[in-house]
């Protein structure tokens, strides 16, 4: 069926990639799908979940949770928004994300919680982001210091993320825990336009693209040609 990013959704199976065979037991991470967008600072995945890297974005205050369905959050009554630091970070990390379809947040750098005195401004980024899922104007927003805006669905799927600075990008990325080959950590942690599928066959070039389908379904096709 069809998604809110206009992708047709296939059920979580195994399935051939390039070179290796993804059985239902293993990570999402046996595969990679890597495209940087440096002009809109922003990268798009598949194969990176949310458990990945919502705790070091949280690391210095924590996250606005703009769609979700967590249990496990607190509401900032000043600002109006969930949020979720510490404790239910952590908690939300083991969530089954995967079954809320979409999932939306920003980060914010503030010890204890969001500020209490955000602008009308502000406030109007943070909703816009939260329904179009694309920034409103500028990536920071002054009163939460954030370094991302991010964007997932059917987590370990899709995931979009808007970035203030590339070494912000390039350390989230670097704490990932890379199963792929130091030619491919340097391809993506390069920081130039760049659209890439790599899983324990190699490195691939591909299409830039936010339909994930399409590109599983090349990697399928090469895969057959490979694999008896």
């Amino acid at each position: 069926y069809s998604t809110a990013y206009g992708i047709r959704r296939p059920q979580r199976k195994p399935l051939k990639s390039c070179g290796c065979v993804l059985r239902s037991s293993e990570s999402m991470r046996d595969y990679l799908y890597f495209w940087h967008d440096p002009k809109n600072q922003c990268v798009v995945t598949s194969g990176i979940e949310f458990k990945d890297v919502a705790t070091h974005m949280g690391r210095s205050g924590g996250l606005l949770l703009l769609r979700h369905r967590c249990k496990a959050h607190s509401m900032d009554y000043a600002c109006g928004f969930d949020c979720a630091a510490g404790a239910e970070l952590e908690h939300l990390c083991h969530e089954d994300i995967y079954s809320w379809g979409d999932i939306r947040w920003v980060d914010y750098s503030h010890p204890n919680h969001p500020p209490d005195r955000m602008t009308k401004q502000d406030v109007a980024e943070v909703l816009y982001f939260g329904h179009c899922g694309e920034p409103f104007a500028n990536i920071p927003i002054s009163s939460l210091n954030n370094r991302f805006l991010a964007s997932g669905h059917d987590d370990g799927w899709y995931l979009k993320i808007y970035y203030s600075a590339w070494s912000d990008m390039a350390e989230l990325l670097s704490q990932l825990k890379w199963n792929w080959s130091a030619e491919a950590r340097a391809r993506i942690l390069a920081g130039v336009q760049c659209a890439v599928w790599i899983d324990t066959g190699g490195m691939t070039d591909e299409a830039a693209t936010h339909d994930i389908d399409s590109v599983m379904s090349r990697c399928l096709r090469r895969s057959s040609e490979v694999i008896p």
